[in-house]
């Protein structure tokens, strides 16, 4: 399924863009779990720097996809499909925004908790973070593909090994 072609090609282009940017954020977002990685194997407090930094263009990002979407909600008050896309991807960027957070938290908590993590639990929580990027990308394609199948097969069959993990 997908969305339907409109006669405006600049509502298309309009909804290219968020998806465009949606993808950026999934990017920014696998950079700094990228992050959480090296820092579970090299606890450095240079990571706090490098992360903050980081979350901000991720904020920026958000930030471009709310103006967007307002933009869209507001000249082309979208119908149906459209509405629910448009929606969808405003809650989307905001959740992304909010794993750019947790990353920014993990790595603060690695480095406080570092001469506590051996070697077992390196290897419990680079699994998960392994768990977490493959969560992630096939969250973001089945929105993009906007593949309801997809999404509950992450949920049914993703989630649980991660809080299996976790637990």
């Amino acid at each position: 399924m997908s969305l339907q072609k409109h006669i405006s090609k600049s509502y298309n282009q309009d909804i290219k863009d968020i998806n465009d940017e949606i993808n950026e954020m999934l990017i920014s977002n696998i950079q700094a779990m990228e992050m959480v990685k090296e820092c579970i194997n090299n606890p450095d407090s240079s990571f706090r720097t490098k992360i903050k930094s980081h979350d901000k263009k991720t904020n920026q990002l958000d930030i471009k996809i709310e103006k967007k979407i307002v933009s869209i909600l507001a000249l082309r008050q979208p119908m149906s499909s459209d509405l629910r896309y448009v929606v969808s991807a405003l809650r989307v960027a905001a959740n992304l925004e909010r794993v750019g957070d947790k990353c920014k938290n993990i790595i603060k908590e690695i480095i406080n908790i570092k001469d506590n993590i051996n070697d077992k639990n390196r290897q419990i929580l680079l699994k998960m973070h392994d768990l977490c990027v493959k969560m992630l990308t096939s969250a973001v394609n089945s929105f993009n593909e906007i593949d309801d199948a997809k999404a509950s097969k992450i949920i049914e069959q993703q989630e649980d090994e991660v809080d299996e993990i976790y637990n």
